[in-house]
This record gives structure tokens, sequence and C-alpha cells, in this order.
């Protein structure tokens, strides 16, 4: 189930989609009235997403805001719904309050003036069968802003366009042995 809702009076909109479980209107609610405490941070263009899930009694919240190309995410597993979106919301304001000053250097201060993923099948060996297609825009940045925007997303790669090596199809990815790699084509 997946609705969207923008509320009155506000600029976020938040989308909210629930797995083996259906939110009550008194959790979108809640969740609603903790989102929009970071548009404090972002005065424009923010938007959210909420997915809840329920397995075997334990409650998962993901949340994850987006605004002018700089995503947070964070997702936490408690005993209660309500809990796991207070963890998720504090997760967020700690990367936002860790990260501010490089996000406002990166941003040149615009945001702060202004996927859940589907599960991985392995193939077969001679199966070429895509499980997953994502597209999305590239953004020119820096390998030290992708770098960062890779942290926040907690992901293992990010790709972007290159700002330093004329918009160049970069990726930037987390090495086995420590540190950050680059590959770069045109």
């Amino acid at each position: 189930m997946q609705k969207a809702r923008k509320e009155r009076g506000t600029s976020m909109k938040i989308e909210f989609s629930e797995k083996k479980m259906s939110g009550t209107d008194a959790l979108r609610a809640y969740a609603e009235k903790k989102l929009n405490k970071f548009e404090r941070y972002f005065k424009k263009g923010l938007d959210g997403r909420v997915a809840m899930s329920c397995e075997h009694g334990r409650h998962t919240a993901e949340v994850t805001l987006h605004s002018n190309g700089t995503y947070f995410r964070a997702t936490a597993t408690t005993n209660d719904m309500y809990t796991s979106l207070d963890s998720c919301v504090a997760s967020i304001v700690r990367q936002i309050h860790k990260h501010r000053t490089k996000l406002e250097k990166r941003l040149h201060s615009k945001a702060f003036e202004s996927n859940p993923d589907g599960d991985f099948t392995p193939a077969e060996e001679n199966d070429f069968t895509l499980i997953r297609r994502k597209s999305f825009n590239l953004k020119p940045m820096t390998s030290e802003e992708a770098v960062l925007q890779m942290q926040l997303l907690s992901h293992d790669f990010y790709v972007f366009r290159d700002s330093e090596q004329n918009g160049a199809f970069s990726v930037v990815y987390v090495r086995k042995n420590g540190g950050y790699g680059l590959i770069s084509g045109e």
C-alpha cells in the first residue's frame, strides 16, 4: 500500500509505504509531524519517504529525505514502530549535524537556505536476466562531494559526473582494505 500526502502549509511531500502491515492514520500523522521538523534545516525542495514493515514482531522503519540532490537515509528496527521512527529521525539529525559544514560548503548553503530496495536473488551462471533496473540524473560534483553523498546514503559506491574531469562519468567506492577508490570514463 502506498500513500502520498502533502500537508497544508508545508512544502514537504511525504510518501508512505507499508509491507506486511497496515499503518494507522495516527502512525502516519506521527511520522509526518516528526519529518516536518526537518524543514527548519531545508527551506525548500524537501521530500520524504517512510517505509514501514513488520515481521515476526519486529517493526522496521526506513526514512529517506531528499533535498537538492542530497539524500539522508536511516533504518531502525525495534519492538515498536513509533520507537523505530524516533530512532530514524534521531539518526538523520546526527547525520545532518555531523556533515553540516561539509554540506554547506558542497551545496553553497543552498540546501540550508532553501527506494525500499528489492531483494537480490542471485542469477544462475548463464542467466543474464536483470533483477532490478534503476535510472537517475547524474549530478556534476567533485569526488569529495561524491564520497560525502555515498557516506550519507550508507552505500558502498556512488555514481556521478566528475566536475573536475569535464563531467566524466565516474564512480567512487569503498575499498575492501580501507580508503576510497575512483573509476572514471568518458
